[in-house]
């Protein structure tokens, strides 16, 4: 489950923090209370995904953490929780720096570089 993303797309509202997880997928955590995103089908894997979103806004710094929640396809239960596979995301406004740790280690801290989504060709962004 755990991705290596060159990119990473995020949206920032009053209301709302959202980013690119699992795959493809833009989920959102909002202020008012944690979520949980739908099951996600990992083929690969023959299991489900799903995460546990938590928002929180400061004045300088907006963070998202997602807890997923794993089960077998087909499997009706909640899903186990797989605090290894945690991410932290951090959006700090004023010097437009996103960073992600995952797990439950600083040392996986990535730090990406935001800049205002301009619409290009899909092979230019790498």
């Amino acid at each position: 489950m755990t991705n290596v993303y060159k990119q990473q797309i995020i949206r920032l509202t009053e209301q709302e923090f959202c980013v690119i997880w699992p795959v493809d997928s833009s989920q959102c955590g909002t202020l008012t209370q944690p979520t949980m995103t739908q099951w996600f089908d990992v083929k690969e894997a023959s299991n489900q995904v799903r995460g546990h979103l938590q928002t929180s806004l400061a004045v300088n710094q907006a963070s998202l953490d997602i807890l997923p929640f794993v089960r077998k396809i087909g499997d009706a239960s909640n899903g186990v929780a797989v605090p290894t596979e945690q991410m932290h995301f951090v959006f700090r406004p004023s010097d437009a720096v996103l960073q992600l740790t995952q797990g439950n280690s600083d040392n996986q801290t990535m730090e990406f570089v935001c800049k205002p989504w301009v619409k290009q060709k899909w092979w230019a962004i790498y």
